[in-house]
Order: C-alpha cells, then sequence, then structure tokens
C-alpha cells in the first residue's frame, strides 16, 4: 500500500492525497496484470499488504463481534417458529383456498389462460362401437369391454384364464404335432436336395431372361411411360 501525495495544482490536493493505490509485485516472466472493477479496502490487515474487495452485504447489527447481515425481508409479527426464530414473508402468490392437509397453501400458477373465442365450436361425440360385458362384474365401476378375441370353450391353464382360438389352419398331423397348412402350392416337377419342396411363388415373371444360368426377371407392375418417336433425316 502507498499513498499518492504531491497532487497536481487545481485537481483537489486534499482528496488526491487521501486516495489509497495498490502497487501488486510484478508476476513472473513479465505477465501483464489486468485492472479489476472491485472496490478495495483503504486498509488491509493480510500480509504483503494483499487487497480486501468490499463486500455487497448490508450490516443490519453486531452481536459481539459478529455482524448480522441485513436481507431486507419482512418479519410477520404474530408468528415464530421454535426457539424464537422468526418467519419472513415470501412473495409467493397464495391461492384463498387449499384443500391440502393442515391448511398447507397452494400456490397461484403464473399460468394464464388463452382468450376463448366469441363463438365456441361444438365438438360432436360419436356412438362408441364398443360393447360392455354384461356377465362380468365392474372394477372400482368401471365397465368391462366386450373383447373380440375367439376363446375357447375349454382352457387347462390355472384360474381358469381363457387360451385364443388360432386362426392357423391344420392340414396334417405327425403324432402328437399339428402339420400347418399355408395355402402355398407345392410345384410337382421341382424338388430340392432332401425331397424338399418347392413353393410357387406370386411374382411375375417375363418368358425370356439374358441373365445367366437362366436367373428370372420380375415384370413391371406399371408401364413405361410412352415416349415420341424421333422423326428421321
Amino acid at each position: 500500500m502507498s499513498d499518492v501525495v504531491g497532487a497536481q495544482p487545481g485537481e483537489g490536493g486534499a482528496e488526491a492525497a487521501s486516495l489509497a493505490v495498490y502497487e501488486p509485485a510484478p508476476l513472473p516472466g513479465g505477465r501483464p496484470i489486468y485492472p479489476a472493477k472491485l472496490h478495495i479496502l483503504p486498509e488491509t490487515t493480510l500480509p504483503g499488504g494483499r487487497p480486501i474487495e468490499a463486500a455487497k452485504l448490508k450490516i443490519g447489527h453486531m452481536v459481539g463481534d459478529r455482524p448480522v447481515i441485513k436481507l431486507g425481508l419482512e418479519v410477520l409479527p404474530d408468528t415464530h417458529l421454535p426457539n424464537n426464530r422468526p418467519v419472513f414473508k415470501g412473495t409467493l402468490k397464495i391461492l384463498p383456498e387449499t384443500p391440502l392437509p393442515n391448511g398447507r397453501p397452494i400456490e397461484r400458477a403464473k399460468l394464464a389462460l388463452p382468450p376463448q373465442p366469441a363463438e365456441r365450436f361444438e365438438r360432436p361425440i360419436y356412438p362408441n362401437p364398443v360393447q360392455v360385458a354384461t356377465d362380468v362384474p365392474p372394477i372400482t365401476n368401471r365397465p368391462v369391454f366386450k373383447g373380440t378375441l375367439k376363446i375357447l370353450p375349454e382352457t387347462p391353464l390355472p384360474n381358469g384364464r381363457p387360451i385364443e382360438k388360432a386362426k392357423l389352419k391344420i392340414d396334417h398331423m405327425v403324432g402328437d404335432r399339428p402339420v400347418i397348412k399355408l395355402g402355398l402350392e407345392v410345384l410337382p416337377d421341382t424338388h430340392l436336395p432332401g425331397n424338399r419342396p418347392v413353393f410357387k411363388g406370386t411374382l411375375n415373371i417375363l418368358p425370356e431372361t439374358p441373365l445367366p444360368g437362366g436367373r428370372p426377371i420380375e415384370a413391371r407392375h406399371t408401364p413405361l411411360p410412352s415416349r415420341p418417336l424421333l422423326a428421321s433425316s
């Protein structure tokens, strides 16, 4: 800390002589020190004359040598917590009535309802084609809708849990294992190794193919667009 003395004439000698300027030691390597906008106390008890920034807190009163910060909050006069702790007045907007237990407050929402049009469009309510099951008791007054699944009349599952009827068609049985009928047509004159069948596809194949090995080419489903013929010169 060093005091600035010897003020220039006409610049207020008394005011300039009371200013204190902190002159830190230069940093290693000639690194620059940028000016800060901190408010520094004129006196410091730190070693090496290190500055102390002035606090922005307001002190309400002192308890011994300990300051009590002034928060600027309003204390409710008729409410006290245990150990005589104060209750500060909040800034929340509370609804006048609350359905919560012990009268717990509810904050008023800050959302505003959109402006309603002068003529509101009455939306129709369409009839629901779902049928309510009459032989099943409702659950907490909620109806049980009738499903569209086909259920087997008998079920070996515990608690009578239903089994949906399959939509597969059985062609024949091999022992107790069913063979499902797929509805595909088997080519009579073609067989793969192991006597595996070759199913007839549904693709439209061109009668002629330029691919090697006679590999088929599927016919287009959409015709080619007509193009104008070019006149020969």
